[in-house]
């Protein structure tokens, strides 16, 4: 496949459910370091599912061995996003989301989310789900409609004007990578220690050890001085307000306080939303229900919520093949922008 094009493949954004011996026979597309092919499909992330069978630490970083009987695939954290008391023993089952990369020769997994499986069926669900997929989308070779084939050259001219400076988002900008581990450090220790009826202010967040440990550092790093109490405090703040404007977290009644925002429930909401759309649809000629239209019927139902949290969640559902976009002809950055993606449930 022409570079150019491998991300209109709709399974380019997706967190590909396979088993562990699929990751390890994927095939490193040489122009890129972190991009594979997998069915004649370019990907980058996957999710699977297994049993830990060994663990290794160094100084840095945190590894798990993980085994669900086609094969073992090493998948690492970095010690600061997690705590290290809290390593998972051996024979848990676990499901790993993560980026795939390549280390002397083989493959291993980034986490991005790993979660602990009690419930057997989990493990059986997973295993299904990769067959079907296996002979149903991932099968289904992607074929470049002929009208983007002659518009290649404009494509390109697009995509090498995104890679100027001018061009760089505000994250790339903004967040340096100290702060944003940090940042996904502070949402870990939130999820392991609160649900979603609980609410906790900045202040129980300063008195957890490692994450304050973590502050001081990269603040120590920054102003090349000790912090104060009170930059530390604005340093959790403008951090929880950042988790906040991404849908992670909702604001409190009280001043600097939090309660965790149940994604789950959000992803639930919209996958009905898309399911009633398509059911109004009776003549069948419905392609994709709107990015706009699916952010209205949200806001409606859920006014607390902001338009950026409802298109980050709909972004994450499609990383996580949950949903894919109906129209991978356009610019994704133009679509995302101007609203004008639409969007199908995987399983339909």
């Amino acid at each position: 496949m022409d570079p150019l094009f491998l991300g209109l493949d709709p399974l380019f954004r997706c967190r590909i459910k396979l088993f562990i011996k699929d990751v390890l026979d994927l095939i490193q597309i040489p122009e890129y370091n972190d991009i594979y092919y997998f069915i004649g499909h370019p990907i980058c992330e996957v999710e699977i599912c297994g049993v830990i069978v060994a663990v290794e630490q160094t100084h840095t970083m945190l590894t798990y061995f993980v085994d669900d009987g086609s094969g073992v695939v090493p998948c690492y954290w970095w010690k600061d996003i997690i705590d290290i008391e809290e390593t998972i023993l051996l024979g848990t089952c676990v499901l790993v989301q993560g980026q795939v990369s390549s280390f002397k020769g083989g493959r291993q997994i980034k986490i991005q989310d790993l979660a602990i499986v009690n419930n057997p069926n989990t493990e059986v669900l997973h295993y299904l789900e990769v067959m079907t997929l296996r002979r149903g989308q991932y099968k289904t070779p992607f074929i470049i409609p002929d009208n983007i084939k002659q518009q290649r050259a404009k494509l390109e001219m697009e995509v090498n004007s995104s890679k100027t400076p001018e061009a760089l988002t505000s994250s790339q900008v903004t967040r340096p990578e100290p702060q944003q581990r940090f940042q996904e450090s502070l949402l870990a220790h939130v999820k392991r220690t609160y649900d979603t009826t609980k609410t906790f202010t900045i202040q129980h967040l300063q008195y957890n050890i490692q994450l304050g440990n973590s502050a001081t550092r990269i603040l120590r790093n920054q102003l090349g001085t000790e912090p104060t109490m009170q930059q530390l405090k604005q340093f959790f703040s403008t951090t929880c307000s950042t988790l906040e404007k991404e849908g992670y977290f909702i604001k409190g009644q009280y001043i600097d306080s939090y309660s965790l925002f149940d994604i789950r429930e959000l992803e639930t909401a919209i996958e009905q939303v898309i399911r009633n759309a398509l059911e109004l649809d009776t003549a069948g000629t419905l392609c994709g229900v709107r990015h706009n239209y699916i952010c209205m019927k949200i806001q409606h139902d859920y006014r607390q919520l902001s338009k950026a949290t409802i298109e980050n969640c709909i972004e994450s559902m499609v990383r996580q093949s949950i949903l894919y976009m109906t129209d991978p002809g356009t610019p994704l950055r133009n679509r995302y922008q101007k609203g004008t993606s639409g969007y199908m449930l995987l399983e339909d």
